[in-house]
């Protein structure tokens, strides 16, 4: 399932076949490369995320969209019998399952700005550090005293189609800026304040539980 951030970046060019892969395949069955992963128990595959805003490029107070670049990380395991003795490696996304996750705020599809890379490490470690321009709904205000322009933006991303009992997301953030990416000196918005919280929801068509990552923040226009 090659569609990571499906909403979240646009769908991948995806390369053909690297000389890692080649070598990787003859480890294992290229089938179930692309079956989902599950964790050393037989559970849930662990999907770890951290997310963080690059810059905001632009705000549209009528409809009130943000476009936005975003830097995320994602980082799981592949199964201990599906990887034989590799070295690091990289990959693109079709030559192996990836996490569907997705902003659920986005009301356009997304660009991909990164190279559409996988790399595997030793062990079956697979880290994906995606790089996207993407926009999404907030709520817009200007200040009447100032004219200033600003608002709020509360993102939820989760997996589009995988239960907690599937796919469990997990995050060790608790706000943005940990990556230290934000271009703070060149960029038109200053962010004001900002939460990152990993919640576990459950909606009225489903019994399943669905894990998330809320981000939270407020920004304004720099004057």
């Amino acid at each position: 399932m090659a569609f990571l951030f499906a909403a979240f970046c646009l769908l991948f060019s995806f390369a053909s076949a690297t000389d890692d892969f080649a070598k990787y395949a003859s480890m294992t069955s290229r089938g179930s490369l692309h079956d989902l992963p599950r964790n050393a128990t037989g559970g849930a595959v662990n999907v770890k995320l951290r997310i963080e805003t690059l810059d905001i490029i632009d705000v549209n107070e009528r409809t009130g969209e943000v476009d936005m670049m975003v830097l995320a990380y994602l980082e799981w395991r592949l199964e201990a019998g599906r990887v034989g003795d590799t070295k690091k490696m990289k990959l693109s996304p079709d030559e192996l399952w990836t996490p569907d996750i997705t902003v659920y705020e986005q009301t356009r599809p997304g660009t991909l700005i990164s190279p559409p890379e996988i790399t595997m490490a030793s062990g079956g470690l697979i880290v994906m550090v995606p790089s996207c321009r993407l926009t999404v709904r907030c709520n817009v205000t200007s200040e009447p005293a100032s004219a200033v322009l600003g608002g709020s933006c509360a993102l939820t991303l989760g997996s589009w189609v995988y239960s907690g009992g599937e796919l469990n997301l997990t995050s060790d953030q608790t706000n943005l800026g940990g990556l230290g990416f934000y271009k703070e000196n060149t960029a038109r918005y200053e962010i004001t304040s900002n939460s990152v919280e990993r919640k576990v929801e459950q909606y009225a068509c489903c019994p399943e539980e669905y894990p998330t990552v809320h981000v939270n923040f407020t920004f304004r226009r720099k004057s």
